[in-house]
């Protein structure tokens, strides 16, 4: 099946028209049948119009030869999960802090995104992303890619969460921090992979400590400690970025007995403070 231009001789002059034709053989012989005429061709316009409508037809006409069963389809991309992670970061402006890592932020979205959405190691990223639509400037996923970016974020920690918590502005009337610590299969060449008390119950694994700051429900700030590092010795720090960074100036501590001990009292005699411990399901508390 083909299109086709003809011209015919009439007593006013010559035209030209436009058909859908096709060749076939009868009796040995190829014969050109006229399947459809489409029309006069007066302008280009005229011309450009019956081009696209021969290629619809052409189309129509392999579809209907078509057997559904023997069609390979590309499996869909998934758009919905990966906009409102996008929308969300850009309302509590997250998206806006990331704009310090340069070319290591669609990067560093992505593995927040790919967290909520599809939780798995930072090298199943790349499966991820063969998942979804992504209508932004492409992320760099390789492997080195994510190292890199790793660091380039670690650099920018600080920073990041200030901006973050400027945006959001949460409550800081009460302020919670806690200590939580998370081993390690093997053997870790890492200065801060160390042997500790264990909170995961994990004896014989080395391990490193984290402490996590919330105020109003959100994390404002967080920090990683060698795996022998004890409750108390993470105070000091811990005070004055609430003070100095996020300007949490009257801080009244409510600690446990893991902090009993005198360079940690010595510390909190400067703050306020209130001492709970539990023994023999009796409460004591010291002002």
């Amino acid at each position: 099946m083909f299109l086709r231009f003809v011209k015919k001789k009439h007593k006013y002059g010559i035209e030209e028209y436009a058909q859908i034709a096709e060749k076939h053989r009868e009796d040995g012989k190829q014969i050109t049948c006229v399947i459809k005429h489409l029309g006069p061709v007066k302008t280009q316009a005229d011309r450009d119009r019956y081009k696209s409508i021969f290629r619809q037809q052409s189309n129509k006409n392999r579809l209907s030869g078509t057997v559904l069963e023997d069609l390979i389809f590309d499996p869909p991309l998934d758009f919905g999960l990966i906009y409102v992670a996008r929308e969300i970061m850009n309302d509590t402006g997250i998206m806006s802090s990331l704009s310090v890592l340069g070319k290591y932020r669609e990067t560093v979205f992505l593995m927040i995104a790919s967290r909520i959405i599809h939780p798995g190691s930072d090298i199943s990223l790349e499966r991820f992303f063969r998942t979804i639509y992504y209508p932004w400037d492409s992320p760099k996923i390789g492997k080195d890619d994510l190292y890199r970016s790793l660091d380039v974020l670690m650099v920018f920690k600080d920073q990041i969460e200030y901006t973050i918590f400027k945006k959001l502005k949460p409550d800081t009337s009460v302020v919670h921090y806690d200590l939580t610590s998370s081993y390690f299969e093997g053997r870790e060449d890492n200065d801060l992979v160390l042997f500790g008390y264990s909170r995961d119950k994990k004896r014989g694994k080395e391990q490193i400590v984290i402490g996590l700051v919330m105020a109003d429900g959100m994390p404002i700030h967080h920090e990683v400690w060698s795996g022998n590092t004890i409750d108390p010795k993470t105070l000091k720090s811990t005070i004055s970025v609430l003070k100095n960074r996020f300007g949490i100036k009257n801080v009244i501590f409510i600690i446990d007995r893991a902090f009993g001990r005198s360079n940690s009292l010595d510390l909190l005699d400067q703050n306020q403070y209130i001492c709970i411990w539990l023994k023999f399901l009796e409460y004591r508390i010291f002002y």
